[in-house]
């Protein structure tokens, strides 16, 4: 093992370590809820052109083990330069939230820059969200979210953490944090079609509020 990939080994250790840091140093004169979560997805991703890709996701969520949201979305990616990824995407859903279940919508925008420092690849994507339902208001957010990854030398694996803040458009204050690491593996790759696998972990802590949520995330991609 090369000594920058041992180093990369080293960085995503000490974000594994910086997530640790689940609460506001206040929460301690308070009960903290500490929640769990799991969300298995699926993408399949097609390319129309150089510049346009269409995608659908359909994905599940968890409350504990409990499954909380039936999730479909369906996007289009443009790129009109290698740096610079535009996308919009329409979501509809069934969330057991309350007592009984709504089927809640969501419509996003997003931009994505990106680029490639010797093996590492940074990004920073804000993404404007609008998700309403028959039964609530429609509810407006921005969301921050930097990534560093990594691309291992002569192996398909590329390790990354990640940082993410939301802020309501409402009130204008962050509401949110959600720290992130986890791992792409590709374990398939023909001229036209590309298979991933992804894991990853995500730790989500409350600025409104008393509560962290762990999540842990299983997602499969196939790119043709």
């Amino acid at each position: 093992m090369s000594t920058l990939t041992r180093n990369i080994y080293g960085f995503v250790l000490a974000g594994l370590l910086l997530l640790t840091w689940s609460s506001p140093a206040s929460a301690q004169a308070k009960e903290l809820e500490t929640r769990g979560s799991i969300w298995v997805a699926a993408t399949a991703q097609k390319k129309i052109s150089k510049e346009v890709k269409v995608f659908v996701l359909p994905q599940i969520r968890t409350k504990g083990w409990e499954p909380q949201r039936y999730l479909l979305e369906v996007g289009l990616k443009y790129s009109p330069w290698k740096f610079l990824s535009l996308r919009t995407a329409y979501r509809a859903g069934l969330e057991k939230v309350f007592a009984d279940p709504i089927f809640a919508r969501r419509i996003r925008f997003d931009a994505v820059a990106s680029g490639t420092l010797l093996r590492f690849r940074p990004s920073l994507r804000v993404r404007y969200t609008d998700t309403y339902s028959p039964d609530l208001p429609s509810v407006h957010r921005i969301r921050y979210k930097g990534v560093l990854a990594y691309r291992v030398k002569k192996f398909p694996l590329t390790p990354d953490v990640s940082l993410e803040a939301f802020q309501s458009l409402k009130t204008a204050e962050f509401f949110k944090m959600r720290y992130g690491t986890g791992a792409s593996y590709r374990f398939y790759k023909k001229k036209k079609v590309r298979q991933f696998v992804r894991i990853a972990y995500h730790l989500e802590y409350r600025l409104d509020k008393y509560r962290n949520t762990h999540v842990a995330r299983l997602a499969y991609k196939v790119t043709f």
